[in-house]
C-alpha cells in the first residue's frame, strides 16, 4: 500500500474520500448500480480535494444525480438534511477502532445535532 504523502489523512476531506472510495468498491448496492469514482480521484486524494476543498460543517459528500458515479462535475458537499441517511463517519471510525464489533448508526440531523425537516 502507498504511503500517505500529502500529511492529510486526519483531514475530514480525506475521511470522505476514504468512505466514497470504500462504499464503491465494497457495499453491494453501489456496485450493482455501476456507482464508480472517476479516474482522476480513485487513486489521488491531492486531486479530489484540489476539486472539493473542505467540507463546510455538517456536509457530506452527495452526488447530485443520485444514478451517476463519483466526479467533480457530479459531486458537491451536501448539508446533512439534504442528504439521505449514511452512516455517520465518527460512528464508522469508533466501530473501526473497537475492532468492528458495534455497527455504525445512520446519520440524520438529529444524529449531528440538528432540528429535523
Amino acid at each position: 500500500m502507498a504511503r500517505t504523502t500529502h500529511g492529510m489523512h486526519k483531514h475530514p476531506a480525506y475521511k470522505r474520500w476514504i468512505y466514497m472510495k470504500m462504499r464503491c468498491t465494497s457495499d453491494p448496492r453501489y456496485i450493482a448500480k455501476g456507482i464508480t469514482v472517476c479516474d482522476r480521484w480513485l487513486h489521488s486524494f491531492e486531486n479530489f480535494y484540489a476539486d472539493m476543498g473542505d467540507p463546510p460543517p455538517r456536509h457530506t459528500l452527495d452526488r447530485k444525480d443520485g444514478t451517476k458515479g463519483y466526479s467533480p462535475d457530479n459531486c458537491r458537499w451536501g448539508h446533512v438534511q439534504r442528504t439521505e441517511p449514511q452512516p455517520c463517519i465518527q460512528c464508522m471510525d469508533r466501530r473501526r477502532t473497537q475492532g468492528g464489533h458495534s455497527a455504525a448508526r445512520w446519520r440524520t440531523p438529529q444524529h449531528c445535532g440538528l432540528p429535523s425537516t
